[in-house]
């Protein structure tokens, strides 16, 4: 009985998880925003320039 019941929950979880074991190329496809190259390009380069003048400003001083 256990054998089975391990062989059941092995059958659900391959069947459940069978996206994961996959390799991607770019971004999960799951990210919405992040489908296209383009922006997720974009996404990238307004973060650094976010971070960019976060350090800007701490770095001026009072």
């Amino acid at each position: 009985m256990l054998s089975f019941l391990q062989r059941l929950n092995d059958f659900f979880k391959n069947l459940l998880l069978e996206d994961v074991d996959k390799t991607q190329d770019g971004p999960l496809p799951y990210h919405k925003g992040f489908r296209a190259n383009n922006s997720y390009k974009k996404h990238k380069e307004k973060l650094n320039r976010k971070r960019n003048l976060e350090q800007h400003e701490q770095n001026r001083g009072f």
